[in-house]
């Protein structure tokens, strides 16, 4: 009987995993809002019901491939976080930039499919995506943002910071979009050699956002203002319009 339900226990295991694994390179290849449910189980070969059985429905098929994608992901930048903050003041920027970056590049290189779903999921329109992905990634960015407003020098004031942290985490984005077009592209028209390597993504991307988040701010232009219209010019502009 134990060894029934053992079984029983690692064929559903199985059909879920398969499940998972359509729906993500689905979700890659064209879109987490353009794939259905029904897409997904006919590319695992699995009945329509077992959707609801393994997750629930949709909602919970998306959220699975997310929390399957991004716990590892996440897990590791926390850890590279915790080193650096064990440094106390000798961290730096760049420290914690790297514990940002560093994971999710590897993981543009050995999971591309997710790293696809996650910038999907980052740009989506969609309410209940956008829900989705603020539930499981306000917290870890936040601790990222607050060890970047200690290592920044000077310090920038709360609107600069917000404005930079955010160019900072497109920059990622845009890795994970691009980064592997981008390399295939160099390579067909400038060569081999300018084709980035993992490493060279890291120590570029950490680069180009240090120096955003340190570089001096603008002086801000004074707001125009219009000079008030005559009350005469005012009567003629109206009249003419009704005309």
């Amino acid at each position: 009987m134990g060894a029934g339900r053992a079984t029983e226990t690692m064929r559903r295991g199985a059909t879920r995993e398969r499940i998972l694994r359509s729906a993500e390179r689905l979700f890659a290849e064209r879109g987490i809002e353009g794939v259905s449910v029904r897409a997904i189980l006919a590319d695992a070969g699995v009945n329509v019901a077992l959707a609801h059985r393994h997750f629930g429905g949709r909602d919970g098929l998306i959220e699975a491939v997310l929390l399957r994608a991004v716990g590892p992901l996440e897990e590791r930048r926390l850890l590279l976080l915790e080193e650096v903050e064990a440094r106390g003041d000798r961290a730096t920027l760049e420290d914690v930039l790297r514990a940002l970056f560093a994971p999710g590049v590897r993981w543009l290189y050995e999971q591309p499919d997710r790293a696809r779903v996650l910038a999907q999921l980052q740009t989506a329109t969609d309410p209940k995506l956008r829900a989705l992905h603020r539930r499981h990634f306000d917290a870890p960015l936040q601790r990222f943002a607050e060890a970047m407003v200690r290592t920044i020098e000077p310090h920038l004031g709360p609107m600069e910071f917000v404005c930079r942290f955010t160019f900072a985490h497109g920059a990622l984005q845009a890795v994970y979009r691009h980064g592997l077009e981008v390399a295939r592209i160099a390579n067909e028209r400038l060569g081999p050699g300018a084709v980035p390597s993992e490493a060279d993504w890291v120590a570029q991307i950490v680069a180009f956002c240090a120096a955003g988040l340190r570089a001096t701010s603008p002086p801000v232009a004074p707001t125009a203002t219009r000079a008030p219209k005559k009350r005469g010019a005012a009567r003629r502009s109206t009249a003419t319009r009704r005309r």
